[in-house]
């Protein structure tokens, strides 16, 4: 029983700031649900199907990167720290290369929205939403590599203070730029999107200066240079990458295709659902984490 106790408090120490971290990142969604709403069923419809449209094609990407995370273990288990910093490196290369097919299908929002059967108004407001947000993917996917390098090397609190912060910066700038508060212009819901590019912004920088300021890379980090780029190491990590892409981007394919059809059925409906959806994910944080 002593070592059944033992590992289910290693468990939850390693466990409670990957929580507290999927929590956080899932708040930003949950933020826009409640400030967007204010601004009425319309918007609140608009975002509902941007964000759908932005995660199918999201979330296959971000899988890719995830494929880092087993070659930073692996290294960090064998005391490699020159293989950890590679990796981290390949998961950098491969989140701004596979960032790119991403931000082409966001800018294609509107007409991919209206091929896909929702209505037009709402699809416009959509597509406009998703342009003001195409920084989102390069910076997310930048931040999922960092994040993953860190859990991989059991440093697990630096991305959950980081996020938790964030989402402060958050709820200030959608409040300043969606009603035009704190001297800012009332932008509504193209100032939600701006709002979210900046904070996913932000988290890259912020984690990247705690890293640098905690030293949290000292022992696993090399220079950037020709062997950063290696097709071999990024092979690998592709390879890995692929099964969990796949992986990811059915579950979350699932979802989308649940938010496509409640646009369907109308403009009131695909609110709702976007309002339960939200709540669901939300609980679903806490296993997750673990």
């Amino acid at each position: 029983m002593s070592e059944v106790y033992r590992e289910l408090k290693t468990l939850a120490r390693l466990s409670l700031p990957v929580v507290l971290t999927q929590i956080g990142m899932m708040l930003t969604g949950v933020v826009d649900t409640m400030m967007v709403g204010r601004l009425g069923v319309r918007e609140l419809a608009a975002s509902a199907l941007a964000n759908m449209w932005q995660w199918t094609a999201l979330s296959g990407a971000l899988g890719v990167v995830m494929g880092i995370d087993p070659l930073i273990s692996q290294a960090h288990g064998r005391g490699d720290g020159v293989g950890a910093g590679r990796a981290l490196q390949a998961g950098v290369v491969l989140a701004l290369l596979v960032s790119v097919p991403v931000s082409v299908l966001m800018a294609l929002t509107e007409p991919a929205l209206v091929l896909l059967g929702q209505d037009r108004e709402i699809s416009h407001l959509a597509g406009i939403y998703n342009l003001w947000k195409l920084p989102t993917p390069a910076c997310f996917l930048v931040y999922s590599a960092m994040r993953q390098y860190l859990q991989g090397r059991t440093f697990m609190s630096a991305a959950t203070w980081v996020i938790w912060i964030a989402n402060v910066a958050h709820v200030a700038l959608n409040y300043a730029l969606i009603f035009g508060r704190l001297g800012a212009p009332a932008l509504g819901l193209p100032g939600a999107a701006i709002a979210t590019s900046v904070t996913i912004s932000l988290m890259v920088v912020g984690l990247w200066l705690w890293i640098l300021a905690f030293r949290l890379h000292d022992g696993a980090w090399v220079p950037w240079d020709r062997e950063s780029l290696s097709l071999r190491r990024l092979g690998r990590a592709v390879r890995l990458g692929l099964s969990v892409g796949a992986q990811v981007a059915l579950e979350a394919w699932a979802f989308s295709i649940a938010t496509m059809m409640a646009g369907w059925l109308g403009t009131r409906e695909v609110s709702s659902n976007q309002v339960v959806l939200n709540l669901a994910s939300l609980a679903f944080m806490v296993p997750l984490g673990v």
